[in-house]
């Protein structure tokens, strides 16, 4: 479903995201244009499906940025393991095992894993759809 934009550790999230709090979307739109210039990581996804859901699974890796898709739908972010900070047009926060995260539509992210994480979004989905392609259509912007 999509490639992860998902960025070597070796760049400082201070690089891209500023610690002061919300930023505009038009900054997230370049710092992934910056991050896009960097190499990039090769991150899995798994894919689990239940009965009316979606659910999908990442691994980050300890200093790596990652840039969100932009979700048509509201989601829930699970952080299963691990540390990130998330600049959004919400502001700076930063986020432990154990959390949950309720995401409205039209949100993206600058996710900085502050140790290795596994991040699991999870999307309604009732049309029971398990074509990956078909559901980024239906899911992202």
């Amino acid at each position: 479903m999509g490639e992860q934009s998902v960025f070597k550790p070796e760049y400082d999230y201070k690089d891209v995201v500023s610690v002061s709090g919300a930023i505009r979307q038009e900054t997230i739109h370049g710092a992934l244009n910056w991050l896009k210039e960097r190499a990039q990581l090769d991150i899995q996804v798994e894919h689990f499906f239940s009965k009316g859901l979606y659910a999908r699974r990442i691994h980050l890796p300890a200093g790596s940025v990652n840039v969100s898709k932009i979700h048509k739908h509201p989601s829930l972010s699970i952080i299963a393991t691990g540390s990130v900070r998330v600049a959004s047009t919400l502001g700076l926060h930063t986020y432990k095992a154990g959390d949950v995260i309720v995401a409205p539509p039209g949100m993206q992210r600058v996710v900085c894993a502050l140790e290795d994480t596994i991040w699991v979004t999870v999307h309604e989905n009732a049309n029971e759809e398990r074509d990956l392609d078909a559901l980024e259509r239906e899911l992202i912007e």
